[in-house]
């Protein structure tokens, strides 16, 4: 009798101590996951991006060294104006996007980041994780700074990207435009 009891007692000590140790690690910071883009440095052109617009001209969004942070490539995004350079159509006020769409994801918080400048307005960095879209203005003219913006997964899609809404600028220094390069797509799990 005495052997059950012990072996009983020991027993309930030992799934004590693995339960604790389980609600432990349960309750520990979440890492951070980066999720894979498909040239998130523009460096194979904008294979992998997907643009709506209805632009035909010789500019909006390409893939231009001017443009780069790292490597030989960055999106860059132009607009002319007439007062650019002889000869220059008139491409303002600009509407469209670029953006990349990723399935199969956890619902959850995602961060959009992309080092980026814009001189101009209504140019902006744009996410639409399930129905809700979210954009967040561009926000330095400073090349390469660190912009983030986060939104919420919702069945399992993401599309993220840039977007520009009446988009324009004043003649110099040839406005609107901005630069992008080093995207990011990042997710925290348990």
């Amino acid at each position: 009798m005495k052997k059950v009891s012990f072996l009983l007692t020991f027993s309930l000590v030992i799934l004590f101590v693995l339960t604790i140790t389980s609600c432990q690690k349960s309750s520990s910071n979440p890492q951070a996951v980066q999720i894979t883009v498909v040239n998130p440095g523009f460096e194979d052109s904008l294979k992998g991006w997907k643009i709506e617009s209805a632009y035909v001209g010789i500019y909006g969004f390409q893939s231009h060294a001017d443009a780069k942070r790292t490597g030989n490539y960055g999106l860059n995004f132009y607009a002319a104006q007439t007062s650019h350079y002889p000869g220059a159509p008139q491409e303002t006020p600009w509407n469209g996007k670029i953006y990349q769409t990723i399935t199969g994801l956890k619902d959850g918080t995602y961060t959009f980041k992309v080092y980026a400048d814009a001189v101009g307005t209504g140019m902006y960095l744009w996410t639409n994780g399930g129905g809700t879209e979210v954009k967040i203005k561009i926000n330095s003219s400073i090349k390469g700074e660190l912009n983030t913006l986060d939104f919420v997964v919702s069945g399992g899609t993401a599309e993220f990207g840039f977007i520009c809404i009446d988009a324009n600028g004043n003649e110099a220094p040839f406005s609107p435009y901005f630069h992008a390069d080093d995207v990011e797509l990042w997710t925290k799990v348990f």
